[in-house]
């Protein structure tokens, strides 16, 4: 027999076998190896079952093995890279085999020919084998001839040792390894690291039925074999090593996916094997992070970070998650840089204030204030469940379809969604579930659990319905105005989403909040100041449009706010100006109207001013100014007009007086989609204030203090330098800018 040093193992093409790395976990934007490179699925997890400073190819010749090489591929001879003998997985059994069959007779000659790869040298002579069957198991697979770790034996005569004669055999050089060969591999390891790699390489080609599949079977093969006492404890190492693995890859398919539960479940018996590995610390994290457990998320990240200080990524995570974790605790956000310049928006966790839902007389369930609380308060932050686009030349229908499809995805990432959900009204009072949910359910990071008896399973005809009555207008929630691509035309959006807590909030005329957008985070404020218990409420829809009633029947109710039964009250004495308005109106946005008689239009418009204002003081009712102002808002297109035609002329008196009459008639309704034009007409008229008085006089003092008060309430507390910073960027001639965050509907 010939033994030989060998080479560290290669590929087919003589690049080093990527398999040959260390079971040191990564972070996901590193990679060990060439084969895996893809930054969202790092495949260093994929390690090698042996270690690669002793890998060394095994080719013996031997009567039993010929040195046979098997495709890289097969599970059942050689490992997934590279090409090997049979008997590298047994070398020792197969190096004794060897020995044996040498000591015993010499092989014949046409058997001699049979080992391809070590053929017998022409030269003849005897030889001593004993040196190198003395090492027994110990004796390595053989390798390269070149090899500086091997050394010669030098042949001897068996005549002149032992004094009898043998047959003729060929002279061999023979070598002895100074290296201990690797350990042979279990059969099953190899089978499972090779049904785990092939459920990888399905990943990576976005096969998720495929690769889920795999890992499963990889799984549950290997959990079986751990409970099975026959199974060795060497397999039983290495089977752990690969469910660990195999439970992470798992975890990865399943965050693309966004099922945020089935990570956490999945990293939790990766994290039983190692405690410590970075990938599945990573996606916990993000998993974590994105069900809004942030507390929980920092733990994990910081872990991860604590085996990898040099990892930017993870770094960046948990300071994103420290961030979100404070926000949710605090209510405090940095809006700043958002409210100046736009751009995308940061992202912004829930918060629940002081707020608590109860029953309501009439109206099922509500929001009240628990504490006192100023005008602009934070209240509620709450991200959109889902939000949906379709072509304005689409229906409703098509877009609550859409809707309750991506929800229904929502509801099977997370339990804490699917109860959120199921509290939501449907408009069948027979089906509804009229409980009070538990608040902690809406809380982030809050130790809330579901209960196990209750059942919250929903079909899609009742995700569709409850869609139908708790959606909002999300234009102003989707950034930069998204445009549906059709038949090569870019054409208008309609969007709509789902935010559950603010879903409770019920309509009013004069709602007591204030709805903002930061992207998909929906920020509501205090419109005015509120007592304890006083209940939070919102406009369903645009509340000074005329026609406001008819517009929120659909929600199957009649409001009966205050606003509401004065107009009934006092519909029989403005009922025909309301009449001659929407005529002029109609005229004025007819297509068909020419520039003239549209002009005709507004001055007949502007002309009804006068008739109003003798209408509300000749009511049979003594109003204070804020319910006049209530009157006003149903002709609010006249005051508007009257604004616009003043700004024409020369008299800046005229122009101020106009416009703090409609910013008076804004304030009144403020919250009921009047934010935006609110907050423009205010700075207009602090403008118009400077160019008339000056910045030093009293007239202006006064006028910022009242915008700066209006900004406040529809923004949040800022300092006076900001104000001005904002009301120069956004609203000056040279840069005009628009509030695209302001404004909605139900």
């Amino acid at each position: 027999m010939s033994v030989m040093m060998g080479s560290p193992r290669r590929t087919d093409e003589g690049h080093p076998d990527p398999d040959a790395q260390s079971d040191r976990g990564t972070c996901e934007h590193e990679t060990s190896s060439p084969r895996y490179s893809d930054e969202e699925f790092d495949l260093e997890d994929s390690y090698t079952l042996r270690n690669s400073d002793d890998e060394y190819e095994s080719k013996i010749s031997s009567p039993r093995s010929s040195a046979t090489e098997y495709n890289r591929t097969d599970p059942l001879h050689g490992r997934m890279q590279g090409t090997y003998d049979a008997t590298n997985y047994y070398p020792y059994d197969a190096a004794e085999d060897a020995l044996d069959s040498m000591t015993s007779s010499p092989p014949d000659r046409e058997e001699s020919h049979e080992s391809t790869d070590f053929a017998p040298s022409e030269s003849e002579g005897t030889f001593e084998v004993s040196d190198v069957k003395s090492r027994g198991k110990e004796a390595c697979p053989l390798g390269d001839i070149s090899e500086p770790n091997c050394k010669e034996l030098s042949p001897k005569s068996s005549d002149e040792e032992k004094g009898k004669s043998i047959q003729p055999y060929p002279r061999t050089t023979w070598y002895r390894c100074e290296k201990k060969g690797p350990p042979p591999l279990p059969f099953l390891a190899i089978q499972l690291e090779f049904i785990r790699r092939d459920g990888n390489d399905r990943l990576k080609k976005n096969d998720y039925d495929g690769a889920l599949a795999r890992y499963t079977a990889c799984i549950t093969k290997g959990q079986s074999s751990l409970l099975d006492p026959s199974t060795s404890p060497t397999c039983k190492m290495l089977l752990k090593r690969i469910l660990k693995l195999a439970y992470s890859n798992r975890a990865q398919m399943h965050l693309s996916g966004k099922l945020w539960e089935e990570v956490l479940n999945d990293t939790a018996k990766a994290l039983k094997f190692d405690r410590h590995h970075i990938q599945s610390l990573i996606r916990r994290g993000k998993a974590l992070h994105s069900l809004q457990q942030y507390k929980q998320a920092c733990q994990a990240f910081g872990a991860a970070l604590d085996r990898n200080p040099n990892n930017l990524q993870v770094a960046a995570a948990l300071h994103e998650s420290m961030t979100s974790h404070h926000q949710s605790v605090s209510g405090k956000y940095d809006l700043s840089h958002f409210l100046l310049y736009s751009g995308p928006p940061p992202e912004c966790s829930d918060y629940v204030g002081p707020v608590v839902i109860k029953e309501v007389a009439h109206a099922g369930r509500g929001l009240f204030v628990t504490k006192k609380v100023e005008a602009g308060s934070l209240l509620i932050v709450c991200n959109a469940l889902a939000i949906s686009s379709i072509s304005s030349s689409s229906t409703n229908s098509d877009l609550s379809v859409r809707l309750a499809r991506l929800i229904m995805k929502q509801l099977k990432a997370s339990k804490r969604w699917a109860h959120q959900m199921y509290y939501l009204t449907s408009g069948k009072p027979e089906q509804d579930n009229q409980e009070i949910p538990d608040m902690k359910m809406f809380i982030p990071g809050s130790d809330w659990c579901p209960d196990p008896s209750k059942d919250v399973s929903l079909s899609f005809l009742d995700i569709a319905r409850r869609v139908t009555l708790n959606t909002f207008d999300a234009s102003r929630a989707l950034f930069d105005g998204q445009k549906l691509e059709s038949e090569g035309k870019t054409e208008p959006v309609i969007s709509s989403g789902v935010w559950v807590l603010p879903s409770f909030l019920n309509h009013s005329c004069v709602p007591s909040t204030g709805i903002m957008f930061v992207g998909k985070a929906m920020f509501i404020r205090a419109a005015r100041n509120l007592e304890p218990g006083e209940e939070l409420t919102t406009s369903y829809t645009a509340c000074y449009k005329p026609n406001r009633r008819k517009s929120i029947r659909k929600w199957s109710f009649e409001c009966r706010c205050e606003r509401c039964l004065q107009d009934a009250m006092l519909e029989p004495y403005l009922d025909e100006l309301r009449r001659e308005l929407d005529a002029n109106y109609a005229h004025f946005s007819s297509k068909k109207s020419t520039k003239s008689e549209k002009m005709d239009a507004v001055i007949k418009t502007i002309d009804m001013i006068g008739r109003v204002e003798s209408a509300i003081e000749s009511l049979p009712l003594v109003l204070d100014a804020q319910r006049k102002n209530w009157v006003r808002v149903s002709f609010m297109a006249v005051y508007s007009n009257k604004f616009h035609m003043a700004r024409t002329g020369t008299d800046l008196g005229q122009t101020i007086q106009a416009l703090q009459q409609l910013a008076a008639i804004e304030q009144s309704i403020y919250g009921g989609g009047v934010q935006y034009a609110s907050l423009r007409t205010s700075s207009q008229l602090l403008g118009y204030v400077r160019r008339k008085f000056g910045k030093n006089s009293e007239d202006f003092r006064q006028t910022l203090e009242q915008v700066l008060k209006v900004f406040r309430t529809a923004l949040g507390d800022m300092e006076e330098q900001f104000f001005m910073q904002l009301i120069k960027i956004r609203y000056s001639k040279k840069h005009p800018r628009h509030l695209t965050w302001l404004d909605y509907s139900k």
